[in-house]
């Protein structure tokens, strides 16, 4: 299935542009284009990929140099990066 998610990923991220700065609209379009997804709960359906799954996918390519965003989404996504791990390094 992951591998399906990644190529479904692929295809927004070529098709529409704007969906490689917004994980949100990215997993908008594959939910609604490859799940028929139309009301929150659908998303619980057994064949619903996850929204981290998308995201993944996403950073995938994104870390092959493949449909990136715009350098202020990357830098708004590294800080964000970033943060979780000092949060994360003071927890343990």
């Amino acid at each position: 299935m992951l591998k399906e998610v990644r190529n479904q990923v692929e295809t927004i991220l070529k098709r529409f542009p704007e969906t490689r700065g917004s994980d949100k609209l990215l997993e908008v379009l594959v939910l609604t284009t490859f799940y028929k997804v139309d009301r929150i709960e659908d998303i619980l359906q057994e064949n619903v990929p996850s929204v981290e799954s998308i995201r993944r996918s996403r950073q995938y390519f994104n870390e092959h140099n493949q449909y990136l965003s715009s350098k202020k989404i990357a830098a708004a996504r590294e800080k964000i990066k970033m943060e979780y791990k000092d949060v994360f390094e003071d927890m343990g």
